[in-house]
């Protein structure tokens, strides 16, 4: 993962740097690290070059690259968990996690036996936090499960509100494979009971209930507000966008009824909630003053899906999730 090696860069850059910048007034930067979860090579504005642009509608994003740095030929593992783990750990997913199983488990290996990064590797948010850095993580984890030592909360980051596991309900907070049916809502070291949402939410019974990006977004704002910004902050927030199941707030789904394919047209919305989420964090950062000391970066998991019920578009690359043709490993950043 190009990311994960271009930021423990400059992890290493800082911890080793981290006694020059606290006897000087240089400020260490703020970190947020925000990762989309099958984010196809065509469904970002700046890739899309007009063939769809009634669709595909991510101006955030499109501003955030025009005054920054586009990684063109980053790429991951083709799926989840591996990209995640990789990305934590700064290492090639092959020395860390090539299974997306969160039940894998070999008794006869106590360290690594377990699906997700083994506990003899260390996380980013650790080595940050060595170099007085403030960690926090929302989102969707997917980075081991097995134990209580495995979870975020136990791996670096100071706090941590997410699911665990690698689809959920974004109304129930259900998880939809691994456990079905169980509440999969995580805050620091135990259950976060208080954020569930009545028993009735769903994408057909929306009011009076949170969605689950919406849920992660607010708490990313919090955070931040809530932040003392004479110490640096990392931030690592894991949309759960733009995964299966496909649901959406209606008003999103509502501008995009004229898309004749019901996956795309989820697809759509979900993309352009995520982006109207980030940008929400990108206007914040500026009115506390943050903005010109943080370094964001932002890149997908892997390529879009575009088997059937995928409803992404990785064009002009071939293939997509699950594949390792570009399209599968060659994502937006």
């Amino acid at each position: 993962d190009a990311c994960a090696l271009l930021l423990l860069q400059i992890v290493s850059f800082l911890t080793i740097l981290s006694p020059v910048f606290s006897s000087s007034s240089l400020p260490l930067p703020h970190i947020i690290v925000i990762v989309a979860d099958d984010f196809g090579w065509n469904n970002i504005g700046y890739h899309n070059n007009n063939m769809t642009a009634n669709e595909v509608r991510t101006p955030t994003l499109d501003a955030l690259k025009s005054v920054g740095v586009e990684l063109d030929r980053h790429y991951t593992y083709h799926f989840c968990s591996p990209s995640r783990s990789a990305f934590l750990t700064g290492r090639h997913p092959i020395h860390v996690n090539v299974i997306n199983d969160d039940t894998n488990y070999n008794p006869q290996d106590k360290i690594a036996g377990y699906a997700g990064v083994p506990l003899n590797m260390t996380m980013i948010p650790a080595k940050l936090r060595g170099a007085g850095y403030k960690t926090h993580y929302t989102g969707k984890w997917h980075a081991g499960v097995a134990t209580q030592q495995h979870l975020p909360f136990n791996r670096g980051f100071d706090t941590a509100l997410g699911y665990l596991l690698g689809t959920n309900d974004y109304w129930s907070y259900d998880t939809v494979t691994s456990c079905p049916g169980i509440t999969d809502l995580w805050y620091n070291d135990g259950p976060g009971y208080q954020y569930a949402n009545p028993a009735n939410c769903s994408q057909q019974n929306q009011n009076g209930c949170t969605y689950g990006d919406s849920l992660f977004t607010q708490r990313v704002l919090s955070d931040i507000n809530a932040h003392n910004t004479s110490q640096p902050m990392f931030y690592y927030w894991a949309h759960h966008n733009i995964h299966t199941p496909f649901q959406v707030p209606s008003p999103y789904l509502n501008q995009y009824s004229f898309v004749n394919n019901s996956d795309r047209m989820y697809y759509d919305a979900m993309v352009n909630y995520m982006d109207d989420d980030i940008k929400q964090v990108v206007n914040l950062l500026k009115s506390r003053n943050m903005w010109d000391n943080t370094l964001i970066v932002f890149f997908s998991d892997n390529g879009g899906p575009i088997y059937q019920s995928g409803g992404a578009n990785n064009y002009p690359l071939r293939g997509g999730k699950r594949s390792n043709f570009e399209g599968g490993i060659r994502t937006n950043a």
